[in-house]
Order: structure tokens, then sequence, then C-alpha cells
């Protein structure tokens, strides 16, 4: 019988499991989990129950027995201290080792925390997980939270702000280093749009400038944000959202070679036999660059674990290679990135248009597609990132339909190159409802 081990229990970790049981009904699966959950929770939706639009039993990501039914010896609350690669022997603090026959580790990111005066007070929370959410929602009831400042402008401030602003009881501030948020994600016009819709929500932003310092009360809780830019902020809630790094410091000494994640192949095996990696800590083919990249996508992660599950239980597979997509949706306002999203004028060949609060640019290297924004217009997204990954030459025709959004012209078009758009077509709000097939 098989040994399989997983370090790690959210999306790689279940795409892991579950193409493992495709292949090998009855070998033996352990996943090792530092979260204290007995279930596994969809991060994206931290967010909704945070803001109240979601139960407590909607952020399962699988039903709550998913594992159990697998025949998964699930074990949450587990740190792991190291791997010994010589003895196949996961390390664990605080109890006996765990062996291994394959071995995949999806452990994720580790939140960045910039070192600041004040860092040891109380209220001053990250929000990379469930517990996170828990502990902020604890901490706001208890404190009476009236002011929160955000320090970080990307997804992950964002969300924060996201999963907040429903309860409409709060002051709200991002400060962000850069001059505009998602700054990692959108150019300037993109971010200027997506700031000047925050701040008609009521949200304050405060760019170009970071947190000097946070002082605190008598009790040694948060009271007061200082900028460097000289402003003072009241704040009881302070989040630090400036990202995550990859969580492989556990693994020094153990001979898994490591960039800035861990190093993969085409079959998400590392340089060690028999250890695999997956998910936001791993650094694997990525299409556009044709180099190993991190990208820290929840379909990524998922993908990613199924090609190591396929070989850790003998079944040949090789990763097609990961596209940076993200989708957003954020008070009001919807958006989509995919693939190369800044835009170099020597370059590219860059398209605008815009029509009320929707803004599409698209950006094309000779006759493909290699990116797009699209802001409260996402019509024939999927078909923008089919040929993106494809990195197909269109005909003028299917370029100017992707340029104009002209949605029957988008059917045409994925028609004529079924083999490369292998995504449904899925238009925006605005799309029609049914879409006649073109004459």
């Amino acid at each position: 019988m098989k040994n399989y081990v997983i370090i790690g229990s959210s999306y790689a970790g279940i795409g892991a499991v579950e193409a493992i049981r495709e292949h090998d009904r009855f070998g033996r699966i352990t996943i090792l989990s530092r979260e204290p959950w007995d279930f596994t929770y969809g991060r994206p939706i931290i967010t909704y129950w945070m803001g109240g639009d979601k139960a407590w039993d909607r952020l399962w990501y699988r039903p709550k027995d998913h594992f159990k039914r697998l025949g998964v010896d699930f074990r949450p609350g587990v740190t792991v201290a190291g791997i010994d690669t010589a003895g196949r022997k996961v390390l664990i603090e605080n109890g006996e080792p765990v062996s291994y026959g394959k071995l995949m580790i999806s452990t994720g990111g580790t939140p960045i925390n910039p070192p600041m005066e004040g860092r040891e007070l109380k209220g001053i929370r990250n929000l990379t997980t469930l517990q996170d959410a828990v502990e902020i929602m604890g901490w706001i009831k208890k404190r009476k939270v009236k002011n929160v400042v955000v320090l970080g402008g990307g997804l992950i401030g964002l969300s924060a702000v996201k999963g907040l602003a429903p309860h409409k009881a709060f002051n709200m501030t991002v400060v962000e280093l850069a001059d505009r948020v998602l700054v990692l994600g959108l150019d300037q016009e993109a971010g200027g749009i997506v700031g000047g819709h925050l701040k008609k929500q009521g949200v304050v932003l405060e760019t170009q400038t970071t947190i000097e310092r946070i002082a605190g009360n008598k009790k040694g809780e948060v009271q007061e944000v200082h900028l460097k830019n000289g402003k003072k902020i009241p704040a009881e809630l302070v989040i630090i959202a400036v990202g995550v790094r990859p969580n492989v410091e556990f693994l020094k000494g153990s001979g898994i070679e490591i960039d800035r994640g861990i190093l993969t192949d085409r079959t998400m095996q590392t340089n060690v036999p028999g250890v695999y990696a997956a998910g936001d800590c791993a650094q694997a083919y990525e299409i556009q660059s044709g180099e190993r990249r991190v990208i820290a996508v929840l379909p990524v992660a998922y993908s990613e674990g199924r090609v190591a599950g396929s070989n850790m239980a003998g079944f040949s597979r090789t990763y097609k290679g990961s596209l940076g997509i993200n989708s957003f949706y954020l008070l009001g306002l919807n958006l989509m990135t995919i693939g190369l999203n800044i835009a170099d004028p020597a370059k590219h060949e860059i398209a605008v248009r815009k029509d009320g609060s929707a803004f599409r640019k698209l950006i094309f290297e000779g006759n493909r597609i290699v990116g797009a924004i699209l802001l409260n217009d996402l019509a024939g997204g999927g078909f923008i990132t089919s040929l993106v990954e494809a990195k197909k030459e269109l005909d003028p025709e299917t370029k100017a339909s992707l340029i104009e959004g002209d949605y029957l012209r988008f059917v045409a078009a994925k028609q004529a190159h079924g083999a490369a758009a292998v995504r449904s077509w899925r238009g925006g709000k605005s799309a029609p409802t049914a879409v006649p097939a073109p004459n």
C-alpha cells in the first residue's frame, strides 16, 4: 500500500487528494494542516462571512466530511517543523515524525509584517486565514471599533475593506506606499478608476506614504496611526496587508531547492525524488514567460495539486503551466485581470474602450493578445483567457471583436477558433441572457 503525505489542506491539497483517489483507491493518505479547523474552507469567501453575506457553513470549500469519505487521515492543528528527506519523514513540532512514501508540500504563503514601532500593541492583525477573520471580528466587538486602518492597497488589503465595509460602522483608511491601489495588477489608469470608486464608497486613500509608528493607550491597545507624511489617524484596529511570501522557511536543511518558492519541474516534482510542491509555495512553469514563477491564484493551486497528485499515484501528467488571472468584486465594481497587465508602449499595442462605468484595456503583441484589464464589463473574459493561454495569432475580425466588445462577434470568433477557445464564453451583467448563433 502506498503512503502519501500532504502538508496543507487548502486548494492544492484538495486537488492532490482528489487526483490520487482517481488512480489509487486504497493508498494511505495523511493531510497535515496548521489550520485549527476540521474542515477546509474557501479563502475568498472569508470576507463575505465577515460582511454577513455568508453563513458559517457556507465557508466550506468541500463538504465537511469530504476527507473522511475519501479515506483520508486529516490532522488539523499540526505544525510542521521540517522535512527529513533522507529518512522520508515529516518532522512535527511537539509530535512524532510522520513517514511518507510520496510527499506533497502545499503550505501556502506567510504574511509579510514590516517592522514598525508599536507592532506589539493589541488590535493589529493580518487577514490571510479564517482564524485571522474570526479574531478581527472578535476584536471589533470587544473594542467597539469605529476606526480601521488597512496598510496595503493590494488584493488582501482591499479584501479587508470588502469584508468590513458592509457594516457601515467604520471610518476606513487604506494606506498604500505606491501611487495607486492594486499596483501589481493594474496600470495607472485602471488603478485610478478603482481608487476613485473606493473614495465614492467613503474609503479614505493615503497613497505614496506608509505607517511610521502606531501609538497605543494605557491598556496597550491601538489608538492612533502616524504616517510618514505627517498625518495622524485614529484607529482601534490596524490590518497589515502588504503581501505574502511563500511559506518555505521550515525547509532549510532539507535539500529541497528553493528560489522564491519551491522549484518544481513540469510534473510538480522538486529536485528531491518523491517530493512534490503545489500552490502558493511552489515556483512552477508559467505560460507567458516560460520561466518558473510563483502564481498565487486559487485555480492555479488546485490545478498544480491535481498534477502533483496524479504523478504521485503513478499516473503521468505534465503541467500545462500557470497564467496570472484575478477576478474580484469590490463594493459594486467587477474587476478581472488576465495575463500581462502593465504594457510597454514600445512593444505592445494597447486598445482601450470606455463606456460609462465600464473600462476595457486589451494588450496585444503583434496579432496575439497577451493581457487584459476588464472593469465592470467582463464580457468574453473566459474567451480572452483561452486566447492568451494558447498564444494564438488572431485574424483582424477576431481582434476587432475583442477590442469592440461585440458579443455576437465574440461567439462567431469563438466558433472560428474553437481549438484555442476551450473555455465557455461568459458575459458580464450587461450581456444578453441568450446569444443567438451568428448568421
